[in-house]
């Protein structure tokens, strides 16, 4: 006959209890246990991953197909754990309290003798830590391995729907259409969520103007006509009316222009002003180069115009070392 040591016999039972236990159990009467949330996409994007992220109702982690994590939460029982830490507790201050009861004796000794030496001052036994920091087995299982039951919020399920649509206006998707289906199962408890997403036809920035301050305008022109000249494509044109997109397109053009010397120019300075059209689901773009406004004085509230300046090289000075 095989023999099977304690070791593996002891992981063999926990396993099969973590396996059998009711995974709804320490579900509140009236609610449902998340069994599955996932967004279903008709079109095919690349932004897939982030509308995934965006779903605030998530299901418990699941390993190899089990939800270990809150099996673990549910074989421990609260109340075992409260009165097994209430035990600990009181084993811990009754050490405390002898021990201090020790280091007061040690203290009083070394009070004494530091009196019989004429001396002023003595080393003080200090207690150095007085919480109790051990975590028992129990509280290891339940709280730092097991994840407690996630179960369906009505309140984060239509905010999920809001913060969709929001992301893809930003994406430039104004007309998607998104429908949910829940499916509860009241016999197990548990509730099954999927969003049926069509995105519906994207803005496109047709055409791109230029308004503000004159110097810029020149500066970005010099800059676009690099990239076009190396054989890109318009970053602007015929592109998703995407924010994300406008965003890094101002900030490069800034971090440029910080490159060619004008040190205080920031992506603020640019603004994106739009135009759109539901016929023709087309975006003209106007790129507004703002001035730049400084205080009147170091004291002073009142902003006035100041011209961008870019820096140049006044002296250069050469130390020359004894060596």
């Amino acid at each position: 006959m095989v023999k099977i040591s304690k070791l593996w016999l002891g992981l063999l039972c926990i396993s099969i209890c973590l396996v059998a236990c009711n995974i709804t159990r320490n579900v509140p009467d009236g609610y449902y246990l998340m069994n599955s949330n996932k967004i279903v996409v008709e079109q095919k994007v690349s932004f897939k991953d982030d509308l995934t992220s965006i779903l605030r109702l998530k299901p418990n982690q699941r390993t190899l197909g089990l939800r270990l994590k809150l099996r673990a939460f549910n074989i421990i029982d609260s109340t075992k754990v409260v009165e097994r830490r209430k035990k600990v507790n009181q084993k811990f201050k009754e050490k405390l309290k002898k021990k201090r009861d020790r280091y007061a004796r040690i203290n009083a000794k070394r009070i004494e003798k530091a009196k019989k030496k004429g001396r002023e001052y003595y080393t003080e036994k200090i207690i150095k830590d007085s919480i109790n920091h051990e975590v028992i087995l129990r509280e290891r299982i339940k709280y730092k391995f097991g994840e407690d039951p996630k179960v369906f919020d009505s309140i984060a399920f239509e905010k999920t729907g809001e913060q969709i649509s929001n992301y893809l206006r930003k994406r430039g998707y104004y007309n998607s259409d998104l429908k949910s289906d829940l499916d509860f199962d009241s016999s197990k408890r548990k509730v099954d969520i999927v969003y049926k997403l069509d995105l519906g036809p994207v803005f496109t920035i047709d055409s791109v103007i230029y308004s503000g301050d004159a110097k810029m305008i020149r500066n970005h022109q010099a800059f676009l006509d690099m990239k076009l000249n190396s054989g890109e494509p318009h970053p602007l044109v015929n592109q998703p009316f995407d924010i994300d997109l406008l965003d890094s397109y101002r900030d490069e053009f800034a971090q440029d222009q910080r490159n060619h010397s004008y040190y205080k120019y920031s992506s603020v300075n640019v603004q994106f002003v739009v135009d759109t059209s539901y016929r023709t689901m087309g975006v003209s773009l106007n790129m507004k180069f703002n001035q730049q406004l400084v205080p009147f004085n170091e004291n002073s509230d009142s902003l006035v115009v100041k011209p961008y300046l870019y820096t140049k090289i006044n002296n250069v000075y050469f130390h020359l070392s004894d060596t």
